[in-house]
């Protein structure tokens, strides 16, 4: 590792493409579980791929237009630098900053952007589990008032200390990175907590509700039709309503 200033600079510009590349892929694309060998020999690959073509090109411009001993540079760099120093170093180190701005212009175009492919890019089990195509469902602030003619997703989840929770899918958290700390947010949710004793289940209702994986044992979903959203939106308000005339 170099450990003056100018090398330091040069040793950047050498892996300058690899490190832009890398850096566009770990921006816009889904976590990976890579080795250290696996991510030098990628930085090292994408440096050679991009800076081969333009320090081939600079120099031979050079050659035409500046009079750059190209041989010379070819067969002994140090003599050539000591020859011509303003002429090396500027053609160098142009032709390896272009490479560095094609090799993040390339990456661009390689990964797509997070606001073409929308919040949720990855095809990650997460998604899957909710990804039926569908409106997600906008609900009033004062509770269930009955269809508003979309269909829904229903989720059920077991959370840790065996509570179940059900509720109408309202939204959700996918981003790359944030596996194990991802959350739902549901809808009008009825939540069943463990009997004690001989007792029944304890329900409670919410008007909203978010759950974070870490809690969640497991999670299923069904796609719910505007009708069926509709028929457990009046059961929620008949059950609501039935235990505020029994108080």
């Amino acid at each position: 590792m170099p450990t003056s200033p100018l090398p330091f600079v040069l040793f950047l510009l050498v892996i300058g493409p690899g490190l832009a590349w890398v850096r566009v892929r770990e921006r816009r694309s889904p976590p990976r579980s890579r080795s250290t060998l696996r991510e030098l020999a990628d930085l090292a690959v994408v440096s050679v791929v991009f800076h081969l073509p333009f320090l081939t090109a600079a120099i031979a411009l050079s050659g035409l237009a500046w009079h750059l001993n190209t041989g010379l540079l070819i067969a002994d760099q140090a003599v050539a630098l000591r020859a011509q120093p303003v002429q090396v170093l500027v053609t160098v180190g142009v032709a390896m900053i272009v490479a560095i701005a094609a090799a993040w212009g390339v990456a661009l175009r390689w990964f797509p952007s997070p606001e073409g492919q929308g919040e949720h890019r990855h095809r990650s089990d997460w998604f899957t589990l909710v990804d039926y195509d569908v409106d997600l469902p906008v609900t009033p602030a004062g509770g269930p008032t009955g269809d508003d003619g979309r269909p829904a997703i229903f989720i059920k989840a077991v959370l840790e200390d065996e509570s179940v929770v059900e509720g109408l899918l309202g939204s959700f958290t996918d981003e790359p990175g944030t596996e194990g700390r991802r959350g739902v947010v549901l809808d009008y949710p009825v939540v069943s907590r463990p009997a004690e004793g001989d007792g029944s289940p304890t329900e409670v209702e919410f008007n909203k509700i978010v759950i974070n994986e870490s809690r969640i044992r497991w999670m299923a979903s069904v796609p719910m039709s505007s009708t069926a959203k509709a028929d457990y939106l009046d059961m929620l308000m008949a059950a609501r309503e039935k235990r505020m005339g029994a108080r």
